[in-house]
């Protein structure tokens, strides 16, 4: 049966929110804040505790102005969060015992006013879509870090994969 859990440590304005595939952290992004809250959670309760806050220009991290969504990779070894006010995609290296993150790299996007993030599910490309295009990046499955593979008009802000992870719908 389903039962609600609710986050009361006070992000503002929560614009995306995922689930390692571990179960073991949830990680919500809040656009008013301009932070990442990663929670560390019960997988038998549910339960969630504060864990870690991470804040745009603050401790060497930079993209997290605005965010708007969120994504973990199924081995669990990064996160990327799109931000609308610093217009890119930022990774970050995901500590798989503790869900702990840390900040790797920022790459920028032309501006968009929403975007989407999606890790393919063999882990080897990452999907940004945007208002104006979707963007495909090859994923370094050891580092975490992105390289642009090609860029695609069509407007993408948000993403859907099927799945076998062969299609990709926005």
């Amino acid at each position: 049966s389903l039962s609600y859990v609710e986050i009361d440590t006070g992000p503002e304005q929560p614009t995306s929110v995922q689930v390692s595939e571990d179960g073991k952290n949830l990680y919500l992004a809040s656009e008013v804040d301009n932070r990442l809250y990663v929670y560390s959670r019960d997988v038998v309760t549910g339960a969630l505790s504060l864990l870690q806050v991470l804040e745009d220009d603050t401790g060497g991290v930079n993209g997290l102005a605005a965010p708007t969504s969120v994504a973990v990779s199924s081995d669990g070894d990064a996160v990327y969060v799109t931000a609308y006010a610093d217009s890119g995609v930022s990774t970050f290296q995901r500590n798989t015992s503790t869900g702990v993150l840390s900040y790797l790299d920022f790459l920028s996007i032309p501006y968009f006013d929403e975007a989407a993030v999606l890790v393919s599910k063999d882990n080897a490309n990452v999907y940004v879509g945007t208002d104006e295009a979707l963007y495909t990046y090859s994923r370094d499955t050891a580092t975490g870090l992105l390289t642009i593979e090609g860029t695609t008009v069509a407007v993408a802000s948000y993403l859907a994969q099927s799945p076998t992870g062969n299609q990709i719908y926005s």
